[in-house]
């Protein structure tokens, strides 16, 4: 450049999208499986007891609970044979057992 001469700088800034790519674990739940039930129930037993269960929730807890339990009482009477209870016990629907144990 000749002596004498003015020069102009210039600051910009310049933007370009460039295409990032990001690799991210994500956990996708999965279903319970078979031998995973107990503790699933033990863990909402446990909530139910600490009150981590709302009240306006538990009819629709016990009618779950009912769905799979009275179907597998063989007859849908409640009459079950079980290790805790003799022969033709009556067992208590879930609602009842589930209020109250709330009650306590």
């Amino acid at each position: 450049m000749a002596p004498g001469r003015a020069v102009q700088v210039v600051d910009r800034v310049i933007e370009v999208e460039k295409p990032v790519h990001v690799v991210k674990r994500v956990e996708v739940p999965m279903a319970p499986k078979r031998g995973d039930w107990p503790e699933l129930f033990r863990d909402l037993a446990g909530q139910i007891d600490a009150g981590r269960v709302y009240d306006r929730d538990l009819p629709d807890v016990a009618e779950g609970i009912e769905k799979v339990w009275w179907p597998s009482a063989g007859n849908g009477t409640g009459r079950v044979a079980h290790a805790d209870q003799g022969v033709g016990s009556v067992v208590e629907p879930a609602h009842a057992v589930l209020l109250h144990n709330r009650a306590r």
